[in-house]
């Protein structure tokens, strides 16, 4: 059956599914090899049997991956600062991860309202531990920036030097304000903290006076 295909004992159109897995089979699995069969490929339903081979769709990289890639990371911080607060920790975490001179050089490129914002989004995201740490650790990291571009301008007694806090700015204010606020949620993350080992102390003896 196979040789009278080949041979053009069946028009193109009449082919069967049975028909073209015979002519893979017999022709090594190739289409391109003879002129009934060259440019023909079965595009019906599969049959139980057959061989499905899948493929995945090639995943499309985002602008923000692209950034990353092309290591522009205060780019990258200042586009993830307006998205979401998962997005935004993770692209710290990643940047953190280049080193710490790329990790204070991109924080130090921000604005101070850039800055302001990774604040505040860590203010908000204390109780999620699994984004909270990279978003602390780049508070932290404002702090100490902040605090040492202050005291190296007031040693070096340069009136044009830039005050990283942005005393009688608007910028600098909505800053110290993000940073208050931090302050105070993490003030009452302790006091929780305590509490709750507290609690726990009061459990422990219980369980240990009923044994």
């Amino acid at each position: 059956d196979v040789k009278r295909l080949l041979d053009g004992g069946a028009a193109k159109d009449q082919l069967t599914h049975d028909d073209d897995m015979g002519l893979i089979a017999q022709l090594g699995g190739g289409f391109d090899t003879g002129p009934l069969t060259k440019g023909h490929a079965w595009t019906g339903k599969a049959k139980e049997g057959d061989v499905i081979v899948t493929r995945g769709r090639k995943m499309k990289t985002t602008k923000l991956d692209n950034l990353l890639r092309r290591f522009q990371h205060t780019e990258a911080l200042r586009m993830a600062i307006d998205m979401d607060h998962a997005t935004l920790s993770a692209c710290l975490g990643e940047v953190e991860q280049r080193g710490e001179g790329a990790w204070r050089m991109a924080l130090a490129c921000l604005s101070q309202a850039e800055l302001a914002g990774i604040v505040t989004c860590t203010a908000r995201c204390l109780s999620r531990p699994l984004i909270a740490p990279p978003l602390l650790r780049a508070s932290t990291e404002i702090v100490s920036l902040c605090n040492g571009g202050g005291a190296e301008a007031e040693a070096e007694g340069d009136d044009d030097q830039i005050d990283p806090w942005g005393k009688g700015s608007e910028p600098g204010h909505v800053l110290r304000g993000a940073l208050a606020e931090l302050r105070s949620k993490l003030v009452k993350e302790v006091e929780t903290g305590r509490e709750l080992t507290h609690i726990q102390g009061m459990v422990r003896g219980l369980v240990e006076g009923s044994v």
